[in-house]
């Protein structure tokens, strides 16, 4: 500042915060113990994101798995959130993970 007290154009910096996309990835537990409210708020966390993703400042994946891996939305691809929804809560009751 000048000794003075007054501030000059000079004394001021304009920071500017960049916008990122972040990338979240959920994994859904489908085994035996996990049915349920456990599935509702995996569904809940993709509803969530979703709205994210089409705002532009996410994007998100859904694994499924109990003693395998089951791809339910790939990262960066554009589905319906309704579906992806539908497909958590129609998850069969799945094996164990033996984690």
């Amino acid at each position: 500042m000048t000794k003075s007290g007054a501030l000059d154009i000079e004394d001021f910096r304009l920071l500017e915060r960049e916008r990122h996309t972040r990338n979240y990835v959920i994994l859904v537990d489908h085994s035996g113990s996990m049915v349920g409210r456990k599935l509702e708020l995996g569904a809940t966390m993709a509803a969530v994101l979703a709205q994210l993703s089409a705002a532009g400042r996410a994007d998100y994946a859904v694994v499924a798995f109990d003693d395998q891996l089951s791809e339910i939305k790939p990262l960066g691809e554009q589905r319906d959130v309704e579906g992806v929804v539908d497909t958590i809560l129609r998850l069969p009751e799945g094996r164990a993970t033996r984690l």
